[in-house]
């Protein structure tokens, strides 16, 4: 059968990476990286990147021109973009810094010590990996959407297959409190038919995937929000990611979170994402 999105699940585990690349590319990949040794006797340069928490790695080799910026506290961020690319690296790496920002004001500290992010030709979104992200879109919803899997998929990891909501939805929900045009018209997406809590073999299409994942569990999430408070909510959320960093996570975890919040919890077992038994 086809499958509608991503399907792994991957203990966080301290990894290294060596890629070696022709000396006129530039490598941009998950973890710290070193500088490239000089070009051996084939033209070719040694790049080296450590990640302590990688859950699996990124490495993407272009002619990027490269920014590079800091935040306020203290994560290195290095963009790239190929020649005649939207967004240019250096309003990228201002986006990133941004969206990065925005996000740890209601998630709590960002999970990584740096964050690459190549920008590639348009395909229309970006996919996300631990301290990596390959944009692949010039939009800067798509750009928090994918920094705010640092968090979902990075830190507090999943079961893709079995419990895609707890990245998808909950990164669906953060661009949406960052971008609130990202969740016009979500309210309508709580009436979509059937459970957000499915696994991937539950969905026959794609479009069936992202109504219920994405579009009815980024709407739960937010109505949860909604119906407790953010300020409620947000410390709860972040409890969750406390309790659950660099584990994989199950719904349950979620629940434990949210159990002082029975309106919350209403809200997510009636749209399916959390078993009510």
């Amino acid at each position: 059968m086809a499958v509608s999105g991503e399907t792994t699940t991957s203990p966080a585990a301290d990894t290294t990476v060596r890629v070696s690349a022709p000396a006129g590319l530039t490598v941009l990949m998950t973890g710290d990286q070193s500088e490239p040794g000089p070009a051996d006797a084939d033209g070719r340069r040694t790049w080296t990147s450590r990640e302590p928490v990688a859950r699996d790695v990124s490495v993407a080799a272009g002619q990027f021109t490269t920014a590079e910026r800091t935040t306020p506290d203290g994560v290195r961020v290095t963009t790239g973009a190929l020649a005649g690319a939207e967004p240019a690296a250096d309003e990228l790496a201002d986006a990133t810094v941004a969206a990065i920002d925005d996000l740890t004001a209601f998630l709590g500290p960002f999970p990584y010590g740096t964050l690459t992010v190549p920008q590639l030709p348009d395909y229309g979104g970006g996919i996300e990996y631990p301290s990596s992200i390959l944009q692949a879109s010039p939009s800067e919803e798509v750009l928090v959407h994918e920094v705010a899997h640092m968090w979902f998929y990075g830190m507090v990891g999943n079961s893709q297959f079995r419990d895609p909501w707890l990245d998808e939805a909950f990164a669906t929900w953060a661009e949406a409190v960052v971008h609130p045009t990202s969740a016009e018209g979500l309210d309508r997406a709580l009436g979509v038919v059937g459970d957000v809590g499915a696994a991937m073999d539950d969905f026959r299409t794609w479009q069936q995937y992202a109504a219920r994942v994405y579009g009815k569990g980024g709407a739960a999430l937010l109505a949860a929000r909604e119906a407790v408070g953010e300020d409620a909510f947000d410390a709860a959320i972040r409890c969750y990611v406390d309790a659950a960093a660099w584990t994989v996570a199950t719904p349950d975890v979620v629940a434990a979170a949210l159990a002082d919040l029975p309106g919350a919890l209403e809200v997510l077992e009636e749209a399916g994402a959390l078993d009510a038994g």
